[in-house]
Formats: C-alpha cells, structure tokens, sequence
C-alpha cells in the first residue's frame, strides 16, 4: 500500500509477518520507531529491517532486528 501523507511525499507502507514455528501462525511485527514500515529494507547480512520514521518532521532511520 502507499498513499501521500500531507505534503510530505509518497511513501511504501509494508505490513511485516513472521511465522511463529512453535504455535505454527503467523504473527504481524510491529515496527520498534513510528507507527508503519514505511520504505522498508531487509538487510539479510545483519538480520535487521530498516525503516523510515519521522521525528519533529525530519525523516530518520530505524533500524530492528529480526530473526
């Protein structure tokens, strides 16, 4: 999904899930900074997803690790 957000640009807002082995379903991530994935990477090397958070109206990086 994308949408524009006040002025501010377009953005990618991705919903992130992760299969939980021991009750055998999916679980919905919630991202550490802001409210949404927005722009996510998956960085495979160092197991983290980084995604864009805004604070005091400047965008910034967050950074969460996953396994």
């Amino acid at each position: 999904m994308s949408y524009t957000d006040l002025g501010m640009g377009t953005y990618k807002i991705y919903n992130v899930y992760v299969f939980d082995y021991k009750n055998k379903k999916f679980e919905q991530l919630t991202p550490k900074c802001g409210d949404e994935f927005i722009n996510l990477k998956i960085i495979l090397k160092s197991k983290q997803l980084w995604s864009t958070y805004y604070s005091n109206f400047e965008p910034k990086t967050c950074k969460m690790n996953f396994k």
